[in-house]
């Protein structure tokens, strides 16, 4: 099988991915766009064949050829495909690496193969460097357009416990399905974290260095993950030539690119709850919106007044709490894809997919491993919160968690992704929800009628009795 591939799109994770590939003596011709990103590139990485143009690029490649996308979901994608399309023959393959939703890249399948030119969905994890480093991939298309190409993207994928975190998911478009609930769990967990440092910074009025510290410390065991480490670390950045901390001078309008939006639609419309996914897109959203209090430019609120409650009524929680409200988040993307399973020609091995994530991608860390752990040999779950290594989490750490959410909302301070996760616990643990006395109003002004305990037809109250 030829180790070759032709590569459009030479941004910070095209040209890295391009390196990597190049190390893995993957035979690589490229093409972008723009003049001066290749140009740059070339500097970069003089032994990377960079044609003129996209014609020029399939000219010089061999048949059956192979193609890989790195350009931006939307129009960019959607024009540089027909345009290929146009070029391309019949057993060519395109692989679409961005972040497409995954109806999109069923729709363009659906219209290549009519044209007899394969097309594989890629979910691709772990930003730069793990382009340049070794990435997660999860593959959506037919079994034979993965087969072609997956020991070229084995040998560049990251490694965990020696396997490659490179992968089948399904028909369709499963790879980016996967990736879509694997961003909306990032979402989440990100929100977490930052809930976190407005509790230490703002509730207790503890300088960014020693939050850092704490999310240092954070980083090991159950709470062990590129994205603890990385909240450590841009915690204690101090803004250039300056004493303050770069957390003081960062406008808080929050951008999103649309994955995490695209996780909550498909929840909607398999019926899947995930708050705390939900809670992560609308607190982005709202970081948008007018405020009702005036925040006066370049007046950062880098002093240190009295806190307003002591660390010590907050820290004891911390790291069972952060740990039960990080498997919640979890939680919640695996029910979704639990729910979407079966929609993609082959039952979708949810296992396989926390192994996926081990290695190379933003969600690595302790919790996926421990997860997937659990789930190795298990067939049947309703919810990952109760499987063998997780439950112990959920079980120590709900009061703590419940502990932080009252400690930061009695003082006003938003913290979305904590209480979400918390109350997803709560609500999953109650016998009966208050969702009954929703059923009554609906009844009530609607006739929707409702269902007594025990019972599967409906009832009606008695709304229209005369009471005297």
């Amino acid at each position: 099988m030829s180790q070759e591939i032709g590569l459009i799109g030479l941004g910070r994770i095209g040209h890295n991915l391009a390196l990597n590939m190049i190390e893995h003596n993957v035979s690589l011709r490229a093409w972008d766009h723009s003049t001066n990103t290749c140009n740059r590139v070339r500097t970069i990485c003089p032994e990377l064949q960079i044609s003129n143009s996209i014609e020029e690029l399939i000219d010089t490649l061999s048949s059956p050829r192979r193609i890989m996308l790195l350009l931006p979901s939307g129009d960019n994608s959607e024009q540089c495909i027909k345009k290929l399309s146009n070029i391309l023959e019949q057993g060519d393959l395109i692989i679409d690496s961005g972040n497409a939703h995954f109806r999109d890249t069923e729709r363009r399948q659906s219209r290549l193969a009519k044209q007899g030119i394969q097309f594989l969905g890629l979910g691709v994890s772990g930003g730069v460097q793990g382009a340049r480093n070794g990435p997660s991939i999860m593959a959506g298309g037919t079994t034979k357009a993965w087969g072609e190409v997956s020991p070229i993207l084995e040998s560049i994928s990251a490694r965990a416990n020696g396997t490659p975190c490179a992968g089948y998911i399904g028909e369709g478009g499963a790879g980016h399905f996967i990736k879509i609930v694997h961003n909306g769990i990032e979402y989440a967990v990100m929100q977490i974290l930052a809930d976190v440092f407005e509790l230490l910074y703002k509730g207790c009025r503890m300088h960014a260095d020693k939050i850092a510290e704490i999310f240092y410390t954070l980083n090991s065991g159950s709470t062990a993950s590129y994205l603890m480490e990385a909240s450590a670390k841009v915690s204690a950045i101090r803004e250039r030539g300056k004493k303050a901390f770069l957390i003081d001078f960062v406008d808080d309008r929050a951008e999103q690119k649309g994955t995490g939006s695209w996780a909550v639609e498909a929840a909607f419309e398999l019926g899947v709850s995930v708050p705390t996914i939900a809670a992560a897109v609308q607190f982005r959203t709202i970081s948008n919106e007018a405020r009702l209090i005036k925040h006066e430019k370049n007046n950062p609120t880098d002093n240190i007044s009295a806190p307003t409650f002591l660390p010590k009524e907050v820290t004891p929680f911390i790291k069972s709490g952060i740990a039960c409200a990080i498997a919640s988040a979890y939680a919640q993307g695996f029910s979704l894809i639990n729910a979407a399973r079966d929609q993609f020609g082959t039952t979708i091995n949810l296992c396989r997919i926390a192994q996926l994530w081990r290695s190379g991608s933003i969600l690595r860390g302790e919790m996926i491993n421990l997860i997937a752990e659990s789930l190795h040999g298990e067939s049947n779950y309703a919810n990952i919160l109760s499987t063998s290594h997780i439950q112990p989490l959920i079980s120590e750490g709900i009061i703590p968690l419940r502990e932080l959410v009252k400690t930061g909302l009695s003082v006003g301070l938003p913290l979305p992704g904590l209480s979400s996760a918390s109350e997803y616990i709560d609500s999953l643990n109650q016998l009966q929800l208050s969702t009954r006395f929703i059923q009554l109003q609906r009844d009530y002004f609607g006739n929707h009628g409702f269902r007594l305990i025990g019972q599967d037809t409906l009832e009606n109250g008695p709304w229209n009795q005369d009471d005297s």
